[in-house]
């Protein structure tokens, strides 16, 4: 009983820290494509 909502909160988990993961590495490509058009 007690399996399923875990593992729902534990997708829902690497599901941030994956988007939280995105948003970091596209600041990351933005800021060195402007300091390489720069």
């Amino acid at each position: 009983m007690w399996h399923v909502p875990r593992r729902r909160i534990m997708r829902e988990q690497s599901e941030r820290e994956i988007r939280l993961m995105k948003a970091r590495f596209t600041d990351l490509s933005v800021q060195a494509f402007s300091h390489f058009f720069q």
